[in-house]
């Protein structure tokens, strides 16, 4: 099977099974709450404004970012900024993210040219390239 039509295959794959197969690859077990969120996101894609309100240490950071790496999956072109209460949360998430692209099978191919650190990191794009940096502020 050619590269191109394996990233079209992947662009199909929906964010629960997006998170299931990311969680195998890491050995960890999601809890069902975590599906039902992969769910909710996905089938309110389209709203511009959603709220996610979940309990302290639910892992809402390590949905949020899994789910940006999976709409960078499908539209690589999309530009995405995480706000985050403190910049060390921020860094964090930014630097999961890298970590996702780079290390998820399904997502090495999204790793874009350029210097990566661990605010700014580019995402190979079928448009212009020159939008291809990905940043992550705190918000105060």
């Amino acid at each position: 099977m050619a590269k191109s039509n394996i990233t079209d295959k992947l662009r199909d794959i929906d964010f629960p099974t997006f998170l299931q197969a990311h969680n195998l690859l890491i050995e960890h077990t999601a809890p069902e709450f975590h599906i039902e969120i992969a769910e909710w996101l996905e089938a309110n894609i389209n709203e511009p404004d959603i709220l996610l309100q979940v309990f302290r240490g639910a892992g809402k950071s390590h949905l949020i970012c899994l789910y940006s790496v999976w709409r960078l999956l499908k539209n690589p072109n999309l530009t995405i900024i995480i706000l985050s209460g403190t910049s060390e949360v921020a860094q964090d998430n930014a630097s999961f993210i890298r970590r996702i692209i780079e290390e998820n099978p399904f997502t090495r191919h999204l790793k874009g040219d350029g210097k990566w650190t661990d605010l700014k990191f580019f995402v190979k794009r079928d448009k212009d390239k020159r939008l291809a940096i990905r940043q992550h502020w705190s918000v105060w």
